[in-house]
């Protein structure tokens, strides 16, 4: 009886560590933290969406108690503390130094798009956090920077919402460094081959509005036609017309017309913070020459 009594005792004893070996929580003496580095393409790291939503919601309840500098300084905490030093190891030096200086250039205005987007959801009372590991919807060339990844990182997305309800999503891909998470602008992946630029369709009359620059046609002087010339066309990110495709008017003014739209500029269009391309249509009437 002893004999079974020690082989029972000595079962146990064994089984125990594989008990914690299976479990997915970690023991207690030793919480995993959240990781910055991981296949793309794995299972969101709960302990990861938790300390981005912990995160969050310290700089929403900064602004409920309304301390103004801690407040800009827990937005400035989202900047990565060396680009440079993020982006090369993480897509080579190929790109990683050109997409750390477009991270920096962007980063004041985009700053100010995270402020913005923070007093929103509190005027708004949208202080309902989610978190979530970034997809395609996200991103419609996710794989594709995923792919160029030399060092799998894991980004996320948050969106604030009031009782499950008025969704907004916040600007930017979060991902962790040195000890917190860290914004980043989702133009900086457009370095990248492959991955195309956000654009928007607005209309002519309001792009109209943000033209700095015009260059007025002259009528060929053997064109007895008069009137206007309408042109789809894509504003670039800087403000410079990239493309024009001829829609209506007199094709004898085409020519002319397409010649001096293609010298304006236009105030860059934002969104979220980030430069974007425009989706347009341009007016423009042509005067007689001398």
């Amino acid at each position: 009886m002893r004999i079974l009594v020690r082989i029972v005792a000595l079962y146990l004893g064994l089984a125990a560590p594989c008990a914690w070996a299976q479990s997915s929580e970690a023991p207690p003496s030793s919480p995993a933290q959240p990781q910055s580095s991981t296949k793309a393409d794995s299972a969101p790291d709960p302990k990861a969406l938790q300390a981005l939503r912990q995160q969050i919601e310290d700089i929403l309840t900064t602004l409920k108690k309304k301390p103004g500098d801690q407040f800009y300084a827990q937005v400035n905490e989202l900047q990565l503390p060396d680009a440079k030093e993020w982006f090369s190891p993480v897509f080579g030096a190929e790109y990683g130094e050109a997409m750390a200086q477009k991270y920096t250039g962007l980063w004041p205005r985009f700053e100010s798009s995270l402020e913005n987007s923070f007093k929103n959801d509190h005027d708004r009372k949208r202080t309902d956090i989610s978190v979530r590991q970034a997809s395609e919807r996200d991103l419609m060339d996710l794989s594709k920077v995923t792919s160029a990844m030399q060092t799998p990182v894991a980004m996320y997305i948050v969106s604030t919402s009031r009782h499950g309800v008025e969704n907004s999503l916040s600007p930017g891909f979060y991902v962790f460094v040195q000890g917190r998470f860290r914004c980043l602008p989702l133009s900086v992946f457009r370095v990248l081959p492959g991955v195309r630029k956000s654009r928007v369709r607005i209309s002519g009359d309001v792009t109209l509005a943000k033209l700095v620059n015009a260059v007025k046609p002259i009528c060929p002087a053997d064109a007895h036609v008069k009137g206007a010339v309408v042109f789809r066309a894509i504003i670039a990110e800087d403000g410079s017309v990239s493309e024009l495709t001829y829609v209506s008017g007199s094709p004898l003014l085409e020519p002319s017309a397409m010649e001096a739209v293609k010298q304006w500029r236009y105030e860059t269009t934002y969104l979220n913070g980030e430069p974007i391309e425009v989706d347009t249509s341009i007016s423009v009437t042509c005067s007689q020459g001398r």
